[in-house]
């Protein structure tokens, strides 16, 4: 996994509350998992000009589903609206939270568009999700200490407007 350290306040441009962010978090490691804000909220932070991310996704990898909505009824509302893709989603402060196991594999299994079979393993690292997003630069990741995860290439892709 790559790792590259940034400057934390690049991250600031997310509509959430930093200390709302941090809550979940924190509860998630005191749980014993691993969590990682991904997708657009990250990418976004190295487009210039690009508006504050609404969107803020995360990957637990360490915990099961079942423990992750556990931990987060502790913070707020909890729905399980997309369990079957290995989504929870959690209304804490307000602010809906989409958080997720590591997908490893799908199958599409008919002609609608939620017409999938999803694998998901806990356990599985945060790369083996970002690895089947659709762009490069999608398929990063922040640690809660504020590391970047790239292991595709999505930054040189953004930084070369790729």
């Amino acid at each position: 996994m790559k790792l590259l350290m940034e400057n934390w306040r690049k991250f600031l441009k997310e509509a959430a509350g930093p200390q709302t962010i941090n809550k979940i978090q924190d509860a998630i490691i005191q749980a014993g998992g691993e969590p990682f804000i991904v997708g657009g909220a990250v990418r976004d932070s190295f487009i210039e000009g690009a508006p504050e991310s609404k969107d803020i996704d995360f990957i637990v990898t360490g915990l099961p589903l079942d423990e992750i909505e556990d931990v987060l009824r502790g913070l707020g509302k909890v729905s399980q609206v997309g369990k079957a893709f290995g989504i929870v989603i959690a209304n804490v402060d307000g602010e809906d939270f989409d958080i997720s196991i590591p997908r490893t594999g799908e199958k599409k299994t008919g002609p609608g568009h939620a017409d999938f079979e999803i694998t998901t393993d806990p356990d599985a690292p945060v790369g083996a999700d970002l690895g089947r997003r659709d762009f490069t630069m999608n398929g990063l990741a922040k640690d809660a200490q504020g590391n970047i995860v790239d292991d595709f290439g999505g930054l040189e892709d953004i930084k070369n407007k790729t």
